[in-house]
């Protein structure tokens, strides 16, 4: 997953000065034009994302009674943020300033691997938590759906052993690609001769192109379709329950029992609803990027058409990474009320866990 490069090839023969002799050469300014408007974004985006979920992830290991399966969930989604805000954002700013790529064949490799690893990791994890919301609704109220912390570790855990398997691939066709390009430098003597210089990029060297087909067609389908269909359905169906006239709960009960089953349903239908928006957000953000970069991937678009609005897209896929513990911690009250005891100390707070976030 990486920015297309434009290539570069020239034919003939070029005079050609020994570098210890050149006084002054010309640099490659065609690959040095920075967009000022990417960069800007890229540093609200990146500020943001990394103080957003470093403080979430602090949070849940500082106060005990945040430590609720949905919360655990909500933490690894923090965790792929971020390596995504940490290896993938400032490689797209140095991307932003230059298409040439000075970071060497080892990070070529690794940030290519790790943003593919890091988004399918909070697919799976916002999959995951879309049916563990409808488990947890629709499930009988007398026998609710209560996932362990060590069962929802054990599966998070897999989540991100499919992950890296899924983009190993990467591993192997992220390359460092060298392209020599004539530059005009002035020799000691002060004669202006034509030279060649050698420039680097990082893309995706495939055997052929229908390796490089399948494998955009597979992981879209995986990391995107399938988990996509599956959180609809949950949603869907969860609703539906939600919806219904009567609660899922005997009505012949006591009054102080029905009652306090009634404030359980609203707690999980209003924290379904938190979950659902961030599935929402998360595949809007991501859906211009993932369909370009198919489109791109199947031939069904030439890479130079959509050079230009490539970074932008990945640019709003990354805000993501910012967006989902912003808004997870403004329209959770539990959150908000942590933040106000840990930046204020106020002693008179009180929190109950009494309604949990399962």
């Amino acid at each position: 997953m990486n920015t297309s490069k434009m290539p570069l090839h020239f034919n003939g023969s070029l005079p050609s000065v020994p570098w210890n002799e050149t006084a002054v050469y010309s640099s490659v300014d065609f690959f040095h034009k920075p967009d000022v408007a990417i960069i800007a974004l890229y540093v609200v985006v990146l500020t943001a994302s990394l103080s957003a979920n470093t403080l979430l992830i602090f949070i849940v290991i500082k106060f005990q009674y945040m430590r609720s399966v949905t919360n655990i969930f909500l933490v690894n989604l923090s965790v792929a943020d971020l390596l995504v805000t940490l290896f993938c954002m400032p490689v797209q700013i140095a991307k932003s300033v230059t298409l040439l790529w000075y970071f060497g064949e080892v990070t070529c490799k690794t940030v290519n691997f790790l943003q593919g690893v890091a988004v399918a990791s909070s697919v799976f994890t916002i999959t995951a938590m879309s049916v563990d919301r409808y488990l947890a609704i629709t499930q009988s109220l007398r026998q609710p759906w209560m996932p362990s912390r060590r069962g929802a570790c054990i599966l998070l855990a897999f989540l991100w052993f499919l992950s890296l398997v899924i983009f190993v691939p990467l591993l192997f066709v992220a390359a460092v690609e060298r392209e020599m390009v004539p530059v005009l430098a002035r020799s000691k003597n002060g004669s202006v001769v034509w030279m060649q210089r050698s420039i680097e990029f990082c893309t995706e060297t495939w055997p052929d192109s229908i390796k490089k087909e399948l494998f955009g067609a597979f992981s879209f389908v995986l990391v995107y379709a399938v988990p996509g269909c599956i959180v609809v359905i949950s949603y869907s169906l969860m609703g539906r329950r939600l919806c219904s006239v009567l609660p899922p709960f005997d009505q012949t009960e006591g009054s102080a029992n029905s009652q306090q089953r009634l404030r359980l349903v609203r707690e999980r239908k209003r924290v379904a609803w938190i979950l659902l928006l961030l599935a929402v957000l998360f595949a809007l953000c991501w859906l211009p990027y993932n369909i370009l970069q198919l489109l791109v991937d199947v031939n069904a678009v030439k890479a130079d058409s959509v050079f230009s609005v490539l970074p932008y897209t990945l640019l709003l896929g990354h805000a993501n990474s910012a967006i989902n513990p912003i808004v997870y911690c403004l329209m959770t009250r539990n959150f908000r009320r942590s933040l106000r005891k840990l930046i204020c100390q106020d002693p008179d707070a009180r929190f109950t866990s009494k309604i949990q976030h399962v």
